[in-house]
């Protein structure tokens, strides 16, 4: 048994000596590739065993110089040089090469000292000082110093020193140091200092210490050191120092150095350094240094340094460190240092540090600094410290303090009449206050005080003001130094001159005139009456 077993070891000493005549380069394979040799020195028994040389088949511990059309081999292969091709080999278990092991399909741990290379499939652990190549699937873990590159899908860990590059989708954890640059979709973790780059959708952890460039759909924390740039949607957790720009819409967190700029929908939280920019509507929280513009509504709470700005309606909470402006309604609670203008309605508690605009209509608390304007109705609680105009009516509680110098609307159309107005509307009730002066065109309901003047159609209620009260009809009770009625006075009047065209009460003050009085009772001094 000793003897046989001393055989043996003698045999496969003595073995690649005896044929590396006939396994060297020049011997195994002739220029032609056709002309493939399979000159092997194989110990098998039942197919298992020891082989050396370029066997095509074999199970066991195989040595050979440069492999070439290999068919199968299962278990441990060793090469030393640069391998042919093995369009259909099989080789799996452990297979380490000098330069690199190669065939069809690798499987188990293969290992290059310069490259593994698969013509199918690599489904296992492969490791390459150089690259790691598949013109196939790629299934495992691997590690290579500049790339790994596949044909199709990578599925596993791919850890490279300078790239993973695949023809399909990586699916797993892809780790390139400079760039992961995928055909398809990336689904798991990947990193990269440079880049990571995907023709397709990203799903899950992306790292771009440059930026992150998706021509699809991106879902997931994406944080690119510059950029987040995405053909498609952009959702969950989206960081950068300059932009995040999708093409489609962005739901999530989103948070751009510089801007975030959507060309569609934006949703969630989305923090600008100096803009967020949407396409379409605007929802949630959005925070902008300088401004966020949405191409559609703006609804939720909105923070812009200089300006926050709707295409369509605006709603929530909106604060414009400059203005806020809505191409339809403003509704809830709009703050800014000059101007809340809506081209609709402006609803709600609006305070514009210079003026506070809304052309379809003005309802709840509102605060304009030099004037609230509207084209039509103006409802609630209304203050400024210049005017109030309406273009319609004027109901509730309306102050002015010193009024302004504009049109008579909102511009220099044919017949207006540019001058000083304090309060303006067609009708006016319940409460209309202003420093100076009230011009109500048709009726003034309540209680209407002036400091200078009051002039009405028609006044119902009380009126007071310190130079005159002017009106062609009173239903109530005036006190001015001059109260003028130019139809009729049904009521009290109290001034220095009271005047009525047809007077139906009583008038006190130092001239009454009551022109539908007879005689020597048309004026008179202390009193007038006619019941």
């Amino acid at each position: 048994m000793l003897r046989r077993l001393s055989l043996f070891l003698v045999l496969i000493l003595l073995t690649p000596l005896l044929i590396a005549p006939l396994s060297s380069p020049a011997a195994a394979f002739e220029d032609d590739e056709d002309e493939v040799k399979h000159t092997s020195f194989d110990l098998q028994v039942n197919g298992y065993g020891v082989g050396f040389g370029n066997s095509a088949r074999l199970r066991g511990l195989r040595f050979n110089w440069k492999d070439h059309s290999v068919e199968e081999v299962i278990g441990i292969n060793i090469t030393f040089w640069k391998p042919g091709e093995s369009y259909e080999g099989r080789i799996s278990g452990l297979q380490f090469g000098f330069y690199s092991p190669r065939a069809a399909t690798l499987g188990g741990l293969s290992v290059g000292i310069l490259a593994v290379e698969a013509d199918d499939y690599i489904n296992g652990v492969a490791l390459a000082l150089l690259a790691v190549t598949n013109t196939g699937i790629t299934r495992g873990i691997s590690i290579a110093g500049l790339a790994n590159v596949t044909g199709d899908n990578m599925y596993g860990i791919s850890l490279a020193g300078l790239a993973n590059v695949s023809g399909g989708e990586l699916y797993g954890i892809g780790l390139g140091l400079l760039a992961n640059v995928i055909d398809g979709g990336m689904y798991g973790v990947t990193a990269s200092l440079l880049a990571n780059v995907s023709n397709g959708e990203m799903k899950g952890i992306t790292i771009g210490g440059l930026a992150n460039v998706i021509n699809g759909n991106t879902h997931g924390i994406t944080i690119g050191g510059l950029a987040n740039v995405t053909e498609g949607t952009m959702s969950g957790i989206s960081a950068s120092l300059l932009a995040n720009v999708s093409g489609d819409g962005t739901s999530g967190i989103m948070f751009g150095g510089l801007a975030n700029v959507s060309g569609d929908q934006t949703t969630g939280i989305t923090f600008g350094g100096l803009a967020n920019v949407s396409g379409d509507r605007m929802t949630g929280i959005s925070v902008g240094g300088l401004a966020n513009v949405a191409d559609g509504d703006v609804t939720g709470i909105t923070f812009g340094g200089l300006a926050n700005v709707g295409a369509g309606n605006v709603t929530g909470i909106t604060f414009g460190g400059l203005a806020n402006v809505a191409d339809g309604d403003m509704t809830g609670i709009n703050l800014s240092l000059l101007a809340n203008v809506a081209a609709d309605e402006l609803k709600g508690i609006s305070f514009g540090g210079l003026a506070a605009v809304g052309a379809e209509g003005i309802s709840g608390v509102t605060f304009g600094g030099l004037t609230v304007l509207s084209e039509e109705n103006i409802s609630g609680i209304s203050t400024g410290l210049g005017g109030i105009n309406a273009g319609e009516d004027l109901f509730g509680i309306n102050i002015g303090i010193i009024g302004m110098l504009t049109w008579q609307g909102f511009e220099a159309e044919e017949g207006a009449e540019l001058g000083y107005y304090g309060i303006r509307a067609e009708n006016a009730g319940l409460l209309t206050l202003h420093g100076i002066d009230i011009k109500i065109h048709d009726r003034a309901v309540g209680l209407t005080v002036a400091g200078v003047d009051v002039r009405a159609g028609s006044i119902t209620g009380a009126a007071m003001a310190i130079a005159f009260v002017d009106a062609d009809q009173l239903h109530g009770f005036s006190a001015s130094a001059v109260n003028n009625y130019t139809e009729y006075q049904h009521g009290f009047t109290i001034g220095i001159v009271n005047i009525a065209e047809e007077l139906s009460g009583l008038q006190f003050g130092l001239i009454n005139i009551a022109r539908n009085n007879e005689g020597w009772r048309k004026i008179l001094p202390i009193a007038n009456w006619n019941f």
